[in-house]
């Protein structure tokens, strides 16, 4: 189990995505990382340039200066950082950042519960939390913590279950405790009113197999606390994680993203994405390994 080491940041000088800036270099502190702060400079509309009378070249080459000046002043003393402005559209230019820095953790912050849903939709946020291929670690103002001494880990035995156990268990506190659950869905169930004892007795079998599978995955060491277990929920699978997240006051939720290629993981609706829209603590989503 280890912290990610290399963590970008991405910011735009607003004070909420300060608040993404201190919580990368908070986790660098523990992992003895390294913190790439990126700003990107988005192209500026044709109109604003001719009535500028001042050529492109200039205009950018200013305001990456004025930006690089801001980025340097973001990191706290002695801390150790790189700092990046780029130009151009910042989800393309922040995906090739990861690869050029060679980052395995980003941190983007997103406003609080209530708002976030639209915060993320169609956001350069959302870009980053459907299409990464490294974990992202989504913080916000009433969210800021990330001393993380409860954590609930959603499973679902889909390819990004072993990272995200992995990956709970290496964010918790060395004195905090995991808790790994998975959520069998049963809406279509219980609107149908069944009840069988045959149907019971197969769901029982279910939950007992698949919380045999989640324990093969958990590591056998002496790592922190790890509880797992199974649960059944008619409201689904996001809103079962949340309400034992309520239940444990977590301080971070783990979630792997719902599909296995780019397309999947882009169609909204998934559990990852209701889990954002409602969470009041930090969220960490994790991709499968393979996309």
């Amino acid at each position: 189990m280890r912290l990610p080491k290399n963590i970008l940041a991405p910011t735009d000088f607003s004070p909420l995505s300060q608040i993404a800036v201190e919580a990368a270099f908070a986790l660098a502190r523990r992992s003895d990382g390294h913190v790439h702060l990126v700003h990107v400079l988005t192209p500026m509309p044709s109109y604003q340039l001719a009535l500028s009378g001042v050529h492109l070249a200039e205009i950018v080459e200013e305001e990456r200066r004025a930006a690089a000046s801001k980025l340097e002043a973001m990191a706290p003393r002695g801390a150790p950082f790189t700092c990046s402005t780029l130009y151009g559209f910042p989800s393309r230019e922040l995906a090739l950042a990861i690869e050029s820095t060679k980052s395995d953790l980003v941190v983007i912050a997103t406003h609080a519960h209530g708002v976030i849903r639209r915060a993320l939709l169609g956001s350069v946020a959302s870009a980053l939390v459907r299409t990464s291929k490294v974990p992202v670690l989504v913080v916000g103002d009433a969210r800021r913590s990330v001393e993380f001494r409860s954590v609930v880990a959603g499973v679902d035995l889909s390819p990004a279950t072993r990272d995200v156990v992995e990956l709970a268990r290496s964010f918790v506190h060395p004195d905090g405790q995991v808790e790994i659950v998975s959520v069998v869905e049963t809406a279509m169930l219980a609107a149908a009113g069944v009840t069988s004892p045959v149907l019971r007795a197969e769901l029982d079998r279910l939950i007992d197999a698949r919380k045999g599978a989640i324990r093969e995955i958990v590591p056998h060491d002496a790592g922190p606390l790890t509880h797992v277990e199974v649960i059944e929920r008619a409201t689904g699978a996001a809103q079962g994680l949340l309400d034992v997240a309520a239940e444990h006051n977590a301080d971070l939720i783990v979630v792997g993203t719902s599909g296995h290629n780019f397309w999947q993981r882009a169609m909204l609706g998934s559990t990852a994405n209701r889990v954002l829209s409602n969470a009041t603590c930090p969220v960490l989503v994790v991709p499968h390994a393979g996309v």
